[in-house]
């Protein structure tokens, strides 16, 4: 099956307009604040505990 230069040009210009619809909804969900997790766990480094067996 040969795929005509009118159907690629329809083709070319269907992808572009869902692209340009992608990028658009992409921005839309860059500046969408989003809320801070309900936890948030301390990034605290747990103090070395030396065992001594004796």
């Amino acid at each position: 099956m040969m795929i005509t230069e009118e159907e690629v040009a329809q083709l070319r210009k269907e992808n572009q307009e869902l692209l340009q619809v992608a990028l658009l909804r992409i921005e839309e969900l860059e500046h969408q604040k989003t809320p801070p997790p309900a936890f948030v766990k301390a990034n605290v480094k747990k103090p070395q505990v030396e065992e001594t067996r004796g």
